[in-house]
């Protein structure tokens, strides 16, 4: 890179360069992560605590359907990511929940809340959904279709 102009350029590969590295590799090699095995129900469909890529896609929360609240009480969150320049538009098809739904743009900022069926359309390509069930009865739940739009 010229450092006049901040742009690359081309130059020789029998030339020899110095560089500046942002951050020192290390010479030791770090020791590989332990497995975490999660218990996980297999009849739940809900993409619980998922990152959804390349929409559309469709998220429920955890145990959608059955009126009888999850114990303890669980908290899931979804981040949901379309392809550069489209933005996530989410159609909130079914809400019967006792809280409400959070949708969060990609800053983190809360742009909706959701308690009924609707829709909304997202400032950008990331958005973050956040619901917790409480663990009250005769809520079956919500289910969600994520599109780029």
């Amino acid at each position: 890179m010229d450092s006049a102009t901040g742009l690359w350029t081309k130059t020789s590969c029998d030339y020899e360069q110095a560089f500046l590295c942002k951050r020192p590799i290390p010479w030791s090699t770090a020791k590989p992560p332990t497995e975490v095995v999660l218990a996980q129900n297999p009849s739940d469909f809900s993409n619980c605590n998922t990152t959804l890529l390349m929409t559309p896609g469709t998220i429920t929360s955890y145990g959608y359907l059955s009126t009888s609240p999850p114990e303890p009480a669980v908290y899931c969150t979804w981040r949901i990511v379309t392809t550069g320049p489209y933005r996530v538009r989410l159609s909130f098809t079914d809400v019967s929940t006792y809280n409400d739904v959070y949708v969060y743009n990609e800053d983190g900022t809360t742009f909706a809340r959701v308690r009924y069926s609707t829709y909304i359309i997202s400032p950008s390509n990331i958005v973050t959904v956040d619901f917790q069930a409480t663990g009250r009865a005769g809520y079956k739940g919500f289910r969600a279709v994520a599109l780029a739009y």
